[in-house]
């Protein structure tokens, strides 16, 4: 049985047409553009996510049929992601502020966010920086440098850090360099143990041993 978030088969006349479609492929496009540009503007309101999101799960795919199957992107899909990140940067924007402040760790800001990430990574390499607005991708960043939404988002981090490396590559190199230097502490914090655990005369794992050689 459908749910309330389910759209009803069209009606057709099957004696001229069985399949409605004059032989034709059916496009969704017009339908899914229609219904995001009028479902999106309503996560302004965080009261409203609940009742949104479910039908924005729904549109996802279907507007990822704007990009070809080659990965190619057209002048009339740029301006349909144009849009619908548009309408989430100015929702983003009025919930985040526009100054260097960190982000806020509220469920309708990481929400927005999210969903902003996951129609950038639809769009093809190096697309974001010619579709998203500059406020999105700022606010982005500052959510990627912020140490809280690292460690309490690690997938948001994982998924969007891609996406800056040609839409903000001063970001992305930073936090290459913040990666490398965690990873180099670890190993560092790694060493003084095992030293610590050889010096007392305790046993140690054979994975760490080879680690201390290596």
């Amino acid at each position: 049985m459908p749910d309330k978030f389910s759209y009803p088969r069209p009606l057709v006349d099957e004696r001229n047409d069985p399949a409605g479609t004059d032989g034709k492929a059916l496009s969704v496009l017009p339908f899914a553009h229609f219904v995001a540009t009028r479902t999106l503007p309503l996560l302004a309101s965080p009261g409203l996510h609940s009742a949104a999101m479910p039908l924005i799960e729904e549109l996802l795919p279907l507007l990822a049929a704007s990009i070809a199957p080659d990965g190619s992107m057209s002048a009339s899909a740029e301006v349909r992601y144009g849009q619908y990140l548009s309408i989430l940067s100015d929702s983003v924007l009025s919930a985040t502020g526009c100054d260097d402040k960190d982000v806020p760790l509220k469920p309708a800001v990481m929400t927005l966010l999210s969903l902003s990430v996951r129609l950038l990574h639809q769009l093809p390499a190096g697309a974001a920086a010619k579709v998203a607005p500059k406020g999105l991708l700022d606010v982005l960043a500052r959510a990627l440098t912020d140490a809280a939404v690292m460690h309490r988002y690690p997938n948001l981090h994982r998924v969007a850090l891609p996406l800056l490396e040609t839409a903000r590559p001063d970001v992305s190199a930073v936090l290459r360099d913040v990666e490398a230097a965690g990873e180099a502490t670890e190993a560092a914090n790694a060493a003084a143990e095992i030293a610590s655990k050889l010096s007392d005369g305790l046993p140690v794992p054979s994975d760490c041993a080879s680690t201390v050689k290596q």
